[in-house]
């Protein structure tokens, strides 16, 4: 993507529109599928939903004030909405979210934990990210995350 002076936009910038066009939003739930070039890092941000962030492919490690977190492609982290973190590729990355808002439904996780997932947990993070936005961004909009 490019800013109005047709030069790349800042890491910063890209973060802050996904995080508003996630605001924006509306629905329970959103997916999102996200390819990380390297040891990119987002830089440490919160937002309203709670997130079940899944590292299809490669290695995350995800901080926050309670810890941090290295989760492979057999886990998923939860992250409870309102939760500052920041989160560190180890190498290329396809990652998988599904965004939940907190009143969608009851007894969500207060804390971030690591959560292994099953055969079929997989396939449906894999199935959400497929399926439409209500909101969805233009392709150039998701294709720099």
């Amino acid at each position: 993507m490019q800013n109005a002076d047709g030069g790349p936009l800042s890491a910063n910038t890209l973060v802050k529109r996904r995080i508003d066009w996630l605001e924006r939003t509306e629905g329970p739930v959103v997916s999102l599928a996200s390819d990380y070039e390297g040891e990119y890092v987002v830089a440490r941000h919160s937002h309203s939903r709670a997130q079940l962030l899944h590292a299809q492919v490669g290695i995350v490690t995800v901080t926050t004030d309670e810890g941090r977190w290295m989760v492979p492609p057999d886990h998923a982290l939860w992250v409870p909405a309102g939760v500052e973190h920041s989160v560190a590729m180890n190498g290329c990355v396809s990652m998988r979210s599904i965004y939940v808002k907190p009143d969608a439904v009851a007894g969500l996780p207060r804390r971030s934990r690591v959560v292994g997932l099953t055969d079929l947990m997989r396939s449906l993070i894999a199935e959400a990210v497929k399926l439409p936005a209500q909101a969805e961004p233009a392709a150039p909009a998701l294709s720099w995350i």
